[in-house]
């Protein structure tokens, strides 16, 4: 126990200084990204060594604060920035959830604005989190992380 302790400690330390914390607002966000500076793979996705295996480094943010995740949960970023390893700014969700959340143009079923427009809704009152859940075909889960980040 007490060196898992020590090994996580060690990979905060070295995973810290791979990131810039300094990154861009993006427009739907409250704070700034941290952005990624180690290794990337061959779609610009950050990749971190951990545990002997290479994960997605928005991944290895929730394993080593202690978080466990099954294999078919992904790590998305709310803020659509791929190299973004801010915790608040990341969210677990499925396969499914994570293919609607990326960017992909004219064909993303939840670009940045419909996530302000949610953020709104909620904080109006306009719409319950389960109607948008239900609307999105996402969580409730989603949308209040949606609606609070």
């Amino acid at each position: 126990m007490v060196n898992d302790k020590l090994t996580r400690t060690s990979d905060r330390r070295r995973f810290d200084t791979m990131v810039n914390r300094h990154g861009p607002l993006q427009t739907h966000m409250d704070a700034p990204c941290c952005e990624w500076t180690g290794a990337v793979d061959g779609h610009g996705y950050p990749k971190f060594w951990l545990d002997g295996n290479s994960t997605t480094a928005q991944r290895a943010v929730f394993l080593i604060a202690g978080v466990e995740l099954t294999p078919d949960q992904r790590v998305m970023a709310l803020c659509n920035n791929r190299l973004c390893v801010r915790p608040d700014h990341l969210v677990v969700g499925t396969i499914q959830e994570a293919h609607g959340l990326r960017m992909r143009g004219q064909n993303d079923w939840l670009r940045p604005a419909e996530r302000m427009c949610i953020r709104d809704w909620v904080a109006e009152g306009e719409a319950t989190v389960g109607e948008i859940a239900e609307w999105c075909d996402i969580r409730a889960e989603l949308v209040e992380r949606i609606a609070g980040s």
